[in-house]
């Protein structure tokens, strides 16, 4: 995951960067990194969303363990609220975008701020915490590699381009039922839209129809397409008998953005005194002993 870090190299090369440095070291090992699973979950003392306090000589990080949601008054955006006024953080770790190697991506803040103009209606808690992190002037940055950064260790595990972007298109189907997005009748061109644009980006001289997309999908799971029956569980990462090729590949994407995260995490803590991290609770769930390991046990808390 060598390309992983030179990202980070790459990205503390930014003059727009305003950093505190000489702050205590942190170093996170990364074989300490877990898959999710729901023994795991059952491990954590509170239910998403919750904060879990880390702190270390003089550098502290909040990880806000997320519930997703698409509600300014779900439970997750008043945490989101309340931590960030109560907190006061130096740098934040955002999930759900790409990173492109910007600190406080001037894209995400425009996006940010259309949501805000409809209540966030249609949008998660990644934008409702840039729109925060905009007005109070706090640096965010992604903690998600692009899929870009993912390909190459992806291809080293033997998987095609095309295994990566048949299963980015069906990790889109529960979030667009979430967002209450989901029409049968409209969703196929969606995501012939969505593949195309996944080629292009990726490189890939092949093209997804609905069609191709349906058989690709019972290649790797068994199971015939329906809308109905994909869910969480369908692309759940998980690696045991099981686990159908499709939660494998997710398995493995899963530990490469994990990496990042904590990659990430570890850029601001070494360059900031108070850093924030808005992730799903899953995240926390597998990176939690490296953080233990490197920062001591967390005291956790349930605001909402």
């Amino acid at each position: 995951m060598k390309i992983f870090f030179l990202s980070i190299l790459l990205l503390g090369c930014s003059s727009s960067l305003q950093v505190r440095r000489n702050l205590s070291s942190v170093d996170f090992d990364l074989s300490l990194l877990r898959p999710y699973s729901e023994e795991y979950a059952k491990e954590e003392n509170l239910t998403s969303p919750y904060v879990a306090t880390f702190k270390s000589s003089e550098i502290e990080l909040n990880f806000l363990a997320a519930g997703h949601a698409n509600n300014i008054d779900h439970p997750t955006f008043k945490t989101i609220k309340s931590i960030i006024e109560s907190f006061a953080p130096d740098f934040i770790v955002l999930e759900g975008f790409e990173d492109n190697g910007q600190i406080s991506s001037p894209a995400q803040i425009a996006h940010a701020e259309q949501c805000n103009a409809d209540g966030f209606k249609s949008c998660g808690e990644p934008s409702y915490a840039v729109y925060l992190a905009n007005k109070k002037s706090i640096p965010f940055v992604s903690g998600d590699p692009s899929d870009s950064m993912i390909l190459p260790e992806f291809h080293s595990k033997n998987y095609t381009t095309q295994d990566l972007i048949g299963l980015r298109l069906i990790q889109l189907i529960p979030q667009w039922r979430r967002a209450g997005e989901l029409n049968p009748e409209t969703t196929p061109a969606r995501l012939e839209k969505r593949a195309a644009w996944y080629s292009e980006k990726l490189k890939s001289p092949e093209v997804f129809t609905f069609i191709t997309l349906k058989q690709w999908y019972f290649d790797n799971t068994g199971e015939t397409f329906d809308f109905n029956k994909i869910g969480s569980s369908t692309v759940a990462p998980t690696d045991n008998a099981k686990s159908t090729k499709l939660n494998k590949m997710s398995f493995q994407t899963g530990l490469m953005r994990d990496s990042y995260l904590l990659s990430k995490i570890q850029f601001g803590l070494n360059r900031y005194q108070k850093v924030l991290v808005v992730f799903g609770q899953g995240h926390l769930v597998k990176t939690r002993k490296a953080l233990e390991k490197a920062m001591g046990k967390s005291e956790d808390q349930k605001l909402f």
